[in-house]
C-alpha cells in the first residue's frame, strides 16, 4: 500500500489564495466597515482552516519553511493596513476635535481585534519561530507597529484636542463626553508598552505647562478685580476641581 504524499505549499499558494484572501482581507474589510455587534468573525472552521495553513508552512522542510517570511508579513501586513486606512482617515477628522479622539479610540479598539486574530492565525509561528529566534511576540510586534505608524504621527495633534478641550472645560463649557479625555489619555499610557514615559513625555508634561499658563493668565484677571478674601476663594475652588478633573 502506497503512502500518499503530502504536497507542501508554495509561499504563493499559501499565502495569497489562502491566508490573505479567506483570513486577513476578510478581518480587513470587517474592520473598515464596522466591528460593532458582532463576536464570532469567523466560525471554527475557518479558523482552523488558516492556522493549518500557517502550521504547514512553518513546519515544511527547507527550503520550504516559510516561518521567516510570515513573520515579516505579518508585520508587512499591519504596516499597510495602518498606513493605507486608518492614518488617511484620522488625519481627515482633524478638523473636530471631539471626531478626532472618537476615531483615534476606534482606531485603537479596531487594532485590538485585529491584533488579537492575527495572533490566532499564526500561533504556531509565535510558540516556535518567534521563541527560538528571541523576536518581539506577535502581540507586542502589531502594539509596536500601531505605535510607530499611527501614534507617533497624531500624538502632538491628539494632545493639542485634549487640551483643547480641557481648557474648554475649565471656562465652563459643557463637554458632552467627559470619558473620551479619560479613555484618550489611558490610550497614552497603553502607548508606553508598560512603562509611563510616553505618557509622561506626550501628555503629562505638555498638561502641566498648559495649566500654568492657563492659570498664570486667570491669576492676574482675579488680582484685577477681586478682593484678597474672593481671590484665595477662587484659588480655593479651582484646586478643588482640578483634583477631581
Amino acid at each position: 500500500m502506497e503512502t500518499e504524499v503530502k504536497t507542501e505549499l508554495t509561499f504563493e499558494v499559501g499565502w495569497n489564495d489562502e491566508i490573505k484572501k479567506k483570513a486577513i482581507d476578510v478581518l480587513e474589510d470587517f474592520l473598515k466597515n464596522g466591528c460593532e455587534g458582532k463576536k464570532n468573525l469567523f466560525n471554527n472552521r475557518e479558523y482552523m482552516n488558516t492556522y493549518t495553513i500557517c502550521y504547514d508552512m512553518c513546519t515544511q522542510r527547507a527550503p520550504n519553511n516559510f516561518s521567516e517570511q510570515l513573520y515579516q508579513k505579518h508585520g508587512d501586513t499591519f504596516v499597510k493596513y495602518l498606513t493605507s486606512h486608518v492614518l488617511p482617515l484620522l488625519k481627515s477628522k482633524q478638523q473636530n476635535n471631539v471626531y478626532f479622539l472618537k476615531e483615534l479610540l476606534k482606531s485603537w479598539k479596531n487594532h485590538d481585534v485585529m491584533n488579537k486574530w492575527m495572533k490566532k492565525f499564526f500561533t504556531y509561528l509565535d510558540r516556535f519561530h518567534v521563541k527560538y529566534q528571541v523576536l518581539p511576540s506577535l502581540t507586542e510586534s502589531g502594539n509596536n507597529f500601531y505605535k510607530i505608524v499611527i501614534f507617533e504621527a497624531i500624538k502632538k495633534d491628539a494632545t493639542t484636542a485634549i487640551l483643547t478641550m480641557i481648557e474648554q472645560d475649565r471656562k465652563g463649557e459643557q463637554l458632552n463626553d467627559r470619558n473620551l479625555i479619560k479613555e484618550c489619555v489611558e490610550l497614552y499610557i497603553a502607548m508606553g508598552m508598560g512603562s509611563i514615559d510616553t505618557y509622561v513625555q506626550d501628555f503629562e508634561i505638555p498638561l502641566i505647562e498648559a495649566t500654568k499658563e492657563y492659570y498664570r493668565t486667570q491669576s492676574n484677571i482675579w488680582i484685577q478685580n477681586n478682593n484678597t478674601s474672593e481671590y484665595l476663594k477662587k484659588v480655593e475652588n479651582v484646586v478643588e476641581v482640578e483634583a477631581t478633573r
